[in-house]
């Protein structure tokens, strides 16, 4: 049979069944059903041969699209139906038992694929069934969860109990390791076990990979899954053939990984993934919300914790201006119960000649609250019936009205008595040298008289009504520590004694800011042992602080000063007494190098303090970067042209540098150069230049005496020599002496060495004259 017939029967029969595929499927069976068909029926190979090169994994995608033997069967017999309309009797009576053992071997073949496919369907289906079980359990553990820790392990056991044979949630850690906070299954293997998230081999397994990629993972074998390695044999002594890794991701931020074993290879299919990975996106919502639930509980408590112990009274209004919460403060000033307060309206506790403005303030601060004013007077009836004054504070939130109240009946009543003796008080105030501050408990600024506006550089407008925490004159760091001092005083009241404490402010005026030390005294004002203000006396200890660093400076001065002379009287040299004092200096001033040149030898910098002895090039430093002799060079990286020094400087990892000359009676002893890695702030270039003066003059002398006593040393080494060589002339003149006696007879010569002998004689003689003298010398000098 020609080619050309096989695919004109191939057409028909597509025709007839094409709509029963997946289009995808249609174009995978026809050239598979070609190739069948040419080989039975020009008989070029025998059935079982055809029926084997069948390809199973066809058959299985043809199956799972829907098909049935019954529908194999069906569309044979349409195959049949064609051909015998499509070629004579006798070719169609020869191929209809080839048809018949071929669709027996295939139907064979296809019906075990077909129970195997149905197996795996069978197992795929259980296994999604247990992931939406896991799913739907851990959904009911999520709402249910009171506590992170509990939910994490409710969540491992459902995993466990629905036929995974273990699992473990692990957290991600800043140190890059993974924690693992619970596990169910067998044997504790999450607690035996070392994972990270990094890209080391502890971190290259299922687990690190999930947190750092942020996508799940999977170990489909884990005996022959090479990124397992560090773990395989802890995992395979449990029975786990594989894993799945599954992040817990919640906006952004990744908390850790849900892991998740089975028994069986390959058994986490991509639905069976799809529907653990809502388990862990659902997981990773719960624990957000946990930790969310948690810190809104946190700062609940917080605020109510505020709310009741502010010493104010507060009070939650609704926008109808019905009370719905008061703070115990409240029933004390008012002496209604929390129970009699909410629910009312507020403008029922309020005077009746008060109550319609009061009640117009509050409708306007809802249409325009800037035409209202935030802060009032009020007068208000408690529940003795008595009228009472009170101070509020109302702010408009989210629709409600956070109100503020301070109970002013009895600072009224001072007032009235302050009234009195007003002048008295306003003099006394006012003339006063001290800077004086009259507050509330709540730190509004009252008052205060001329030398605190003169101390903090403001107006009286600039400061009237404003907490004085809230002046900007404090570092942020320190106002925790004012407000504390300032409330614990506050409770203290008048029991303790009034003791003072020191501060740092920061004044600005039109030239910039500077720093004032202050000494304060906090006196609370009471009536009937309840406070309702606070004086401040403050006193400008400025001067005095600064000449505390100033004496503190000159002992530090002197101390290393005095190193030196030490040195001097201990005999000893320049250089040690130089590593002493740059080791002193560099403790004082915290920076990383100080070098004295050309004396020092400190350590792991020789390079650079020898370099200072290139006077030619330390010379043409001074003369470019210099001023007044003096070279400050804020950012050597900034610089450009870089002189030698400079560059090992930049090696060292030093910001900056100060370099200055070392001049005693007009002569330079040396180079003082301090660099650092950070800024060399101004106290420190003033503590430098000052201990330079007077480093130079102690070097100097230093220098001086050492000089001195080499010379010493040198004289004793001469009078040493001179003693040695007057007993080696005296030695041999005796021998001639002694010879020209004996053995000459001539008188004339005898008598001339003998002359010549006497004047050497008379020569020693002057000599040794000389030799006292030079040990008197010496034994003055011992002395001076």
């Amino acid at each position: 049979m020609n080619p050309e017939l096989v695919e004109v029967i191939l057409e028909d029969w597509f025709k007839r069944v094409s709509n029963e595929f997946p289009p995808e499927v249609t174009e995978l069976i026809r050239p598979t059903l070609r190739r069948t068909l040419l080989n039975l029926l020009t008989g070029e190979k025998g059935v079982l041969e055809v029926v084997s090169e069948i390809d199973e994994d066809l058959l299985k995608k043809v199956i799972k699209s829907g098909s049935r033997p019954a529908d194999f069967i069906r569309r044979a017999e349409i195959l049949m139906e064609i051909l015998s309309s499509r070629v004579d009797e006798t070719t169609f009576s020869k191929l209809v038992p080839i048809f018949a053992r071929f669709q027996i071997k295939f139907l064979e073949k296809l019906i075990g694929i077909y129970e195997e496919t149905i197996k795996e369907e069978i197992t795929e289906r259980r296994r999604v069934e247990r992931a939406l079980r896991v799913l739907s359990r851990v959904n009911q553990a999520v709402l249910q969860a009171e506590d992170e820790k509990g939910l994490l392990e409710s969540v491992c056991r459902i995993i466990v109990n629905e036929g995974y044979i273990y699992s473990w949630i692990g957290y991600a850690e800043k140190d890059k390791t993974v924690r693992p906070m619970a596990s169910a299954g067998l044997n504790g293997y999450a607690s035996r076990i070392e994972v990270t998230w990094d890209e080391s081999e502890t971190g290259m397994g299922p687990t690190g990979r999930a947190i750092r990629e942020r996508i799940p993972s999977i170990a489909r074998d884990i005996a022959t899954d090479k990124t397992f390695q560090p773990w395989r044999e802890e995992a395979l002594k449990r029975g786990y053939a594989s894993s799945i890794a599954l992040p817990l991701i919640h906006k952004d931020e990744v908390f850790g990984a849900l892991n998740v074993y089975s028994d069986e290879k390959d058994a986490f299919d991509e639905e069976e993934s799809s529907l653990l990975r809502e388990v862990a996106e659902n997981l990773a919502y719960g624990i957000a919300m946990l930790r969310e639930k948690k810190e809104m509980e946190r700062i609940e408590r917080l605020y109510k914790t505020l709310i009741e112990n502010t010493g104010t009274g507060m009070i939650l209004l609704d926008k109808e201006g019905n009370i719905i919460f008061v703070n115990e403060e409240v029933t004390r000033e008012t002496g209604f119960a929390k129970e009699e307060l909410i629910g009312r309206h507020f403008i029922e506790l309020l005077s009746e000649d008060e109550k319609e403005s009061v009640l117009g303030n509050f409708k306007l601060r809802l249409i325009d609250p800037e035409s209202v004013p935030k802060s009032y007077e009020v007068r208000y009836i408690d529940a003795k019936g008595e009228i009472r004054y009170g101070l509020v504070t109302i702010t408009l939130l989210h629709e409600q009205f956070i109100v503020s109240l301070i109970d002013v009946t009895e600072l009224k009543k001072i007032e009235r008595e302050l009234r009195v003796s007003e002048s008295r008080y306003k003099t006394i105030f006012d003339a006063s040298p001290l800077a004086i501050i009259l507050t509330g408990i709540d730190m509004a600024i009252y008052d205060c008289n001329e030398a605190a506006l003169k101390l903090l550089n403001r107006s009286r407008e600039e400061v009237a009504g404003k907490k004085w925490t809230d002046l900007g004159i404090f570092d942020e760091k320190e106002l925790p520590l004012v407000m504390e001092i300032f409330y614990k005083r506050l409770k203290e009241g008048r029991k303790q004694k009034l003791e003072p404490f020191e501060m740092k402010i920061k004044v600005s005026d039109e030239t910039g800011t500077m720093e004032r030390w202050l000494r304060m005294f906090l006196a609370p004002l009471e009536v009937a042992n309840k406070p309702y203000a606070v004086l401040i006396i403050i006193e400008d200890i400025t001067d005095i602080k600064l000449s505390e660093k100033k004496l503190a400076d000159t002992l530090e001065q002197l101390k290393i000063l005095r190193s030196i002379d030490l040195g001097v009287l201990q005999g000893r040299s320049v250089e040690d007494m130089v590593v002493e004092v740059t080791g002193a200096l560099k403790q004082k001033i915290g920076h990383e190098l100080v070098c004295i040149s050309p004396l020092s030898r400190e350590v792991g910098e020789e390079g650079i303090c020898s370099l200072l002895k290139d006077r030619k090039m330390v010379g043409e430093l001074r003369k470019r970067r210099g001023k007044d002799g003096i070279v400050k060079v804020e950012s050597v990286a900034k610089l450009s042209d870089l002189f030698p020094l400079e560059i090992e400087l930049l090696k060292a990892g030093m910001r900056c540098y100060i370099l200055i000359p070392l001049t005693a009676r007009d002569e330079e002893v040396g180079l003082l150069l301090v660099a650092s890695r950070k800024k060399i702030c101004e106290e420190d270039i003033y503590f430098i230049n000052q201990l330079a003066g007077q480093l130079a003059i102690a070097l100097h002398e230093a220098l001086l005496f050492e000089e001195k006593r080499k010379a010493f040393e040198q004289i004793e080494e001469n009078i040493e020599e001179f003693a040695i060589l007057v007993d080696h002339i005296r030695n041999p003149l005796a021998i001639i002496s002694g010879t020209a006696e004996l053995h000459i007879k001539d008188e004339n010569v005898k008598r001339l060495i003998e002359e010549a002998v006497n004047k050497i004689e008379e020569t020693i003689a002057r000599l040794d004259r000389g030799w006292l003298r030079s040990e008197e010398i010496r034994n003055f000098l011992k002395r001076y």
